[in-house]
């Protein structure tokens, strides 16, 4: 039955307390907002399916609780979970018995948040693995293959492994995205219009469909990280994904256990030697080099880094281009607009792009501009970043104070 926006399955009666509704905005009060349930009949678990939008805040801290008839809703039936805004979620949680009711605790702050969708439906503890696979969507095309990124941020490695996956899907292969890790999340967005679904190996919870289990003990039980990964390298190999692209020498971290499933593994290798003695990436590099079946390398340069650091390299090498558009259009984007960033085109501009990182050379890079504004006085340096530009290195780190001296 859907009421005020909430939608619930098999429902008998439900109850606000600490909730106000204003349309499709409600207002979480008292530090303790309730929605209670009661069934038409009893449930060994629910699904819930949110779409809940607060700008600015990532995740709301969220609690379930169940009871069985009789009962009362007490710390001890309870589970746990953090409830992700501003996307689509979906969370099966499983009961040790029976229960005649629920009690969904959105948060533990006062806030105001907007319900796109909030829906309650009764659960099979049989389906936690078919919840798992829901999240590859619908596939059917003959080739199949995953990509693995180490995050969802809108950086330089991150972005290429979009765009290798997009080129892939539009080249007619069925894409999954395996990703260390979250980051700012900010391409999820990105894979969601694609159509491209994404598992993240560091936390199920992550996914756009997880699961969970309420212990007897009242613990929030989840499946074991190694479990989970099992699980979900089984699954993939159940639907045909053989071979896997690993982009960066982070991403070695998993490769013996894709090669333990016996896939196909390319590695793309970007960093320099440097960079992976000094940010500790030797271990996943070794594995790198140990079980990939080919290694890509940009530059000589890189591989020679590389092959210095791990004279052994069973798999093959080879140098192709790393994020290199094979087709520019040389007449640029015509929504551009220099005047939109204050400059004029009879000015010169020198661009540094990259990640504000002291290994992107931006200290090189300001002290250039100060070398520049010496010498032509008349010449105004300028330093732009995106919106989401590492905002807490930049506030934190050393480069506002060195830009604050110029």
């Amino acid at each position: 039955m859907k009421r005020d926006g909430i939608s619930i399955e098999n429902e008998a009666c439900r109850s606000y307390v600490n909730m106000e509704q204003t349309g499709n905005m409600w207002e979480l009060q008292e530090q303790d907002p309730q929605l209670h349930v009661y069934f038409t009949e009893s449930v060994m678990g629910v699904r819930l399916s949110f779409f809940l939008c607060i700008e600015g805040i990532e995740a709301l801290n969220a609690v379930l609780y169940y009871k069985g008839k009789g009962e009362v809703f007490s710390e001890k039936q309870a589970y746990h979970f953090p409830l992700y805004l501003n996307r689509h979620i979906e969370k099966e949680i499983y009961f040790p018995y029976p229960a005649e009711a629920v009690r969904l605790d959105l948060s533990d702050q006062n806030v105001v948040v907007k319900i796109e969708k909030l829906e309650i439906a009764s659960a099979s503890s049989e389906n936690a693995l078919n919840a798992l696979k829901e999240n590859m969507g619908q596939l059917g095309r003959k080739e199949k293959i995953a990509v693995l990124t180490h995050d969802m941020s809108n950086t330089g490695a991150p972005l290429l492994a979009y765009h290798i996956a997009e080129k892939l899907k539009e080249n007619g292969r069925d894409v999954v995205v395996l990703a260390a890790n979250h980051g700012d999340g900010f391409l999820e967005e990105k894979y969601a219009e694609k159509e491209i679904p994404i598992f993240y190996l560091h936390d199920n919870a992550r996914n756009q469909i997880s699961v969970g289990w309420c212990g007897t003990k009242g613990e929030s039980k989840n499946w074991e990280a190694e479990e989970y990964l099992e699980h979900l390298m089984q699954l993939l190999r159940e639907e045909g994904f053989c071979r896997v692209i690993t982009n960066t020498v982070v991403s070695g971290k998993y490769v013996p256990l894709l090669k333990q499933y016996g896939f196909f593994i390319v590695s793309l290798i970007h960093e320099m030697k440097t960079t992976i003695e000094l940010y500790g990436f030797l271990s996943p590099g070794e594995s790198i080099a140990y079980y990939s079946d080919y290694i890509v390398f940009p530059d000589y340069s890189v591989q020679k880094g590389f092959e210095t650091l791990f004279p052994v390299i069973r798999g093959k090498c080879s140098i192709r281009p790393q994020g290199v558009y094979t087709q520019v259009d040389e007449e640029g984007d015509s929504r551009f607009s220099f005047e939109e960033y204050g400059f004029s085109l009879d000015q010169k501009i020198v661009m540094c792009s990259g990640t504000c990182e002291l290994r992107k050379g931006t200290d090189l890079f300001v002290s250039a501009a100060q070398i520049l504004s010496r010498k032509e006085k008349q010449r105004k340096s300028t330093l732009y970043g995106q919106e989401n530009f590492r905002i807490r290195f930049w506030k934190d780190g050393f480069i506002i104070r060195f830009v604050n001296r110029t």
